[in-house]
């Protein structure tokens, strides 16, 4: 049979095959990233986002390790937000209109636009913009 690899970050052992992968790594990578993209959407997602969790739920443990290149990529080319709800990390698919308007910002300035953009028409304090984002300045 095929080699098996432990795939879960948090130790639980996953079963997965290495033969895909090692066949075409760059076909599955292109067919996970269309996958993760499309789940945004969903209407169950559209509007609320993704949650780490219904990631999880929906891809699998190991599928879910393989989406970190994915994720970064997004968030790179700001093409994925974070936001975070209570303890759960939230991502929002971007339009490619939008993301060009953060073309050249550091990833500061883009949490404090996220920050911001949230607030909405309420508005928010700089002290809370300071907490939200981390940053001393």
């Amino acid at each position: 049979g095929r080699p098996l690899i432990k795939a879960d970050p948090d130790g639980k052992r996953s079963r997965t095959s290495v033969g895909s992968a090692v066949n075409n790594p760059k076909g599955n990578k292109e067919e996970l990233r269309n996958e993760f993209i499309a789940l945004f959407s969903n209407p169950a997602f559209r509007s609320s986002g993704l949650s780490n969790q219904a990631l999880k739920n929906h891809f699998g443990d190991t599928k879910y390790v393989e989406l970190v290149p994915i994720i970064n990529d997004l968030m790179k080319k700001s093409r994925l937000s974070m936001n975070k709800l209570g303890d759960e990390l939230i991502y929002s698919l971007v339009s490619e209109e939008v993301a060009s308007k953060f073309t050249g910002l550091d990833a500061k300035a883009r949490m404090v636009y996220q920050v911001i953009e949230v607030a909405g028409n309420m508005g928010i304090w700089t002290k809370d913009v300071k907490f939200r984002t981390n940053i001393q300045q």
